[in-house]
């Protein structure tokens, strides 16, 4: 993508971030607005008739008709979506379905709507504008991108609509110019087995000497990334040099044959390659990719643990968090490098918070965004257009501040559960999505 289009995109990102850090000073206005918009467009859907939702006028009313609900409340009617029944939890047909990892249980399918999208691609703008200022002012250039994610469904639901993980369906549904800042080729996203896609990835985006970023859904997968070039560094020269790709690549003949015909890279790229490896002894990304200006992966939780392995592998590069979602919801925009709080992302949902003193409570009392406490812990509960009403999601925030009248937020912890290296929770890579 080249430096005129860069800008472009960052000019049109900054007017967006100017419109929602406006709305920051009233985040109650902004939130019932979101409410009432949802609450009305479905509320001839059976669960919108069961609860009432077209005489709900006031948040309170909303938090008296509706209770706080798990996944497994919504398990059965996800079930009927998926079997091709409409107008059940929301009025628009899935367009996808999101399928989470099992960490906590048996594996959710979460529908993926067009509004969805609409309200996560505005987060994903609006961090892209942080990030776009944060490189600015650092003096950190964008350009190519290395994501070694799936763009693969993992199969279909009996009404024919495909489902698959968080990151591969963000893949799948981005548009053309945001697969044109991929350091690789579409096809290397197109191959299902795991240690073939890294491969593969690491292999075309070695070709290029410039590579600026690189995007991870977890730090812990930023590490096994390091450690695939470290382990094949001999095997991914030799490919580059050959054209050619190793046996043991689980690809049938025609991706072998298309992929091989995308092997590109200069004889002094080789070189440079080489040398890296006869002085090292192995390929890091610190020493592969020298101009790299930044990583894209989760913060808070266990990154910690992760982020002190880093410096061996990437040095001092920083890392910024990107959007705090999962499969299911949207909750935050991170707003710098080297930060774990986010800006509650007032356009992709209606939150509400329990504090931890009445976590032991079946239907606690909640408090808004504006209630919110500095220091102390809550669950979050989300209301959104995938379905979801007064949804405890099960993760724990604590709060850090505010920003205006809007609440800065750290994840801690699942709440009575475990979060997977590879689990749940993921941190939105900004270049590829919006």
């Amino acid at each position: 993508m080249n430096s005129a289009l860069i800008f472009a995109i960052a000019q049109i990102l900054r007017r967006g971030k100017c419109s929602f850090l406006k709305k920051t000073l009233n985040p109650s206005q902004y939130q019932e607005r979101f409410l009432f918009k949802l609450l009305r467009e479905h509320q001839d859907t059976e669960f919108g008739r069961d609860h009432q939702l077209a005489e709900i006028q006031t948040v309170d009313d909303y938090r008296r008709h509706v209770p706080i609900h798990t996944y497994q409340d919504f398990d059965p009617l996800i079930q009927r979506m998926a079997a091709g029944e409409s107008h059940i939890l929301i009025k628009d047909a899935p367009i996808y379905f999101n399928i989470t990892s099992g960490s906590t249980g048996k594996r959710k399918l979460i529908p993926v709507t067009k509004a969805s999208r609409k309200c996560i691609k505005k987060a994903f703008a609006v961090a892209s504008a942080f990030l776009a200022d944060a490189t600015l002012r650092e003096n950190r250039p964008l350009g190519s991108l290395l994501f070694p994610a799936s763009i693969n469904a993992v199969g279909k639901t009996a009404s024919g609509v495909e489902f698959a993980s968080v990151s591969s369906s963000d893949l799948k549904l981005s548009n053309v110019i945001s697969r044109s800042v991929m350091a690789t080729p579409i096809e290397a996203h197109c191959v299902s087995n795991l240690k073939s896609r890294y491969y593969l990835c690491a292999l075309f985006a070695l070709a290029n000497p410039n590579l600026r970023m690189i995007a991870e859904t977890f730090p812990v997968t930023a590490l096994r990334l390091c450690k695939f070039l470290e382990d094949y560094s001999e095997s991914l020269i030799a490919d580059l040099k050959s054209k050619t790709l190793v046996d043991w690549l689980k690809i049938d003949d025609d991706q072998r044959s298309r992929l091989q015909a995308k092997i590109k890279c200069s004889a002094s790229r080789i070189q440079e390659l080489e040398e890296i490896l006869a002085r090292e002894g192995r390929l890091v990304p610190k020493t592969a990719w020298p101009n790299l200006s930044f990583m894209v992966t989760a913060r808070g939780g266990t990154s910690d643990f992760y982020f002190s392995k880093f410096p061996e592998y990437f040095g001092d590069l920083p890392v910024f968090g990107g959007v705090y979602s999962s499969a299911e919801a949207t909750f935050g925009i991170h707003r710098d490098f080297g930060t774990d709080g986010v800006l509650l992302s007032l356009e992709s949902g209606f939150y509400e918070f329990i504090p931890e003193a009445d976590w032991d409570i079946e239907q606690p009392q909640t408090v808004l965004p504006h209630e919110l406490e500095v220091r102390k812990r809550y669950r979050i509960l989300v209301t959104n257009y995938n379905g979801f009403y007064r949804y405890d999601v099960g993760d724990v925030v604590e709060i850090e501040g505010f920003q205006n009248q809007t609440p800065i937020f750290i994840f801690r912890r699942r709440y009575r559960g475990f979060i997977t290296s590879v689990g749940e929770k993921r941190r939105n890579i900004m270049s590829p999505k919006s």
